[in-house]
């Protein structure tokens, strides 16, 4: 389950840079956003042109993210 996403605008080698990071933090991320949950896949994307969504099962996690790569 979702407890908290947040959406960023960047070009694609900015996504990339913050993909790799989440998979270091988090392991690999969640084939689906229905499969997003504390006890197996802890994040997940969904790009879209100029945007990506990041989604966390856990709150603490999202804003980690945001704290990293807010500019």
């Amino acid at each position: 389950m979702i407890a908290a996403e947040v959406t960023m605008n960047s070009n694609m080698d900015g996504t990339w840079e913050r993909l790799d990071w989440c998979r270091k933090q988090f392991g690999q991320r969640a084939p689906s956003a229905d499969n997003i949950s504390e006890t197996k896949f802890l994040w997940g994307y969904r790009s879209g042109i100029f945007e990506t969504t990041y989604h966390f099962a856990r709150a603490e996690d999202c804003t980690l993210f945001i704290l990293r790569w807010s500019s």
